[in-house]
């Protein structure tokens, strides 16, 4: 069977939404472990606070 001359076009669409959804499951992940990242992050910042004296880390 042969392909119109229109299918290229859907193909493009295709990938298209194949790349949207990977950017949006990439953005997912990331919205998800932001809280960990921001919590370990404050951790390690506290900890080189206390250890250097000091009493806050900006």
């Amino acid at each position: 069977m042969r392909q119109g001359q229109g299918d290229e076009g859907a193909s493009a669409v295709e990938y298209g939404l194949i790349v949207f959804a990977i950017a949006a499951a990439i953005v997912g992940i990331l919205w998800a472990f932001s809280g960990a990242v921001r919590a370990s992050y404050d951790d390690s910042c506290d900890r080189i606070a206390a250890a250097a004296n000091q009493s806050q880390c900006q």
